[in-house]
This record gives C-alpha cells, structure tokens and sequence, in this order.
C-alpha cells in the first residue's frame, strides 16, 4: 500500500458526492457511525474498501430520503414566504419601496441559483 501526503490531480471517481451542510445533520453523523462501527474483517485495504462501498449505499438512500424532506419543507416555506409576502404587499404605502424590495429579492434569488448551478 502506498501512502501519497502531496496532491494529485486525478484521484479517481470519489465513492459519494459530499455536502458541507451535511455536518450540521445529527443524522448524517449517526449514519457515519454506524456503519463505521460494523466488523469487516481481512487486511486493512479490504476493510477500507468494503466500508466505503457500505458507506456509498447509506449516504445515496439517506440522501435521496432526506431531499424529499427538504423538498417538502421548501414548499412549505414558499407558501408562508407568499403569505407573508402578500400581507407585506398590502402594507406598502407607496408602490416605489414595494417594487425596489422585489428587485433586490430578484438579485439574490439569481445569485442562490447561479452559487448552486456551479456546485451541481
């Protein structure tokens, strides 16, 4: 087995896609626990190897489970954000300050969705 410290350019394919947020997840945690927690026995390679590949499948299932979560919650939160958003409307006095709020919501919502085109 050979150990390289430096950096390479081309590792290989990486065994899961990986998410910072992630960090904030008890859940996710706990995933990474348990199944570094199982017994593989053989030479440390083959322990290695086989956990990542468990480690794969758990973080692809868990993912999917935990977006459809997220999907739900986002809907959820575009429907109070609409609520909120339609009382706002019906409190502006002039129209000016009302139209300047949604163009500066237009420029940050752009930006949000460029930062995750470039991630994906």
């Amino acid at each position: 087995m050979a150990i390289i410290l430096g950096r390479m350019d081309n590792q290989g394919p990486l065994p899961f896609k990986y998410y910072p947020i992630w960090d904030n997840s008890e859940e996710f945690r706990k995933l990474i626990s348990k199944v570094w927690a199982q017994k593989v026995t053989c030479s440390p390679h083959f322990v290695w190897e086989t956990k990542l590949k468990i480690l794969r499948k758990e973080v692809k299932t868990w993912a999917r489970e935990n977006e459809k979560q997220n999907k739900k919650r986002r809907v959820e939160l575009i429907k109070k954000m609409d609520n909120l958003q339609e009382a706002k409307e019906n409190k502006y006095e002039d129209k000016q300050d009302y139209l300047q709020e949604m163009n500066f919501f237009g420029k940050y919502t752009e930006k949000i969705e460029k930062k995750k085109k470039r991630r994906d």
